[in-house]
């Protein structure tokens, strides 16, 4: 007997009180500070309601990343504290 165990991410989502991110086009574009549900944040740049540019994730845990984004996730060199 086997079984399968299907783990799906759960995209974060955002609480409305504690989004500061610009929209252009219905889309969030610009600098601003988001928080999600799990009570991390992000400040930095936003294109196309994902993170590009600089910006730093911060994890609930307190622990945080200092680094670059493209399409949302992190790339090149980047400081995890």
């Amino acid at each position: 007997m086997s079984i399968e165990l299907i783990v799906k991410q759960v995209p974060q989502i955002a609480t409305d009180k504690s989004d500061t991110v610009p929209r252009v086009n219905g889309k969030k574009s610009g600098w601003g500070k988001i928080t999600y549900m799990n009570g991390d944040w992000f400040e930095g740049t936003f294109v196309d309601d994902k993170r590009n540019g600089q910006g730093v994730y911060y994890f609930a845990s307190g622990n945080r990343y200092e680094g670059t984004y493209v399409d949302g996730k992190r790339n090149g060199q980047g400081v995890f504290y």
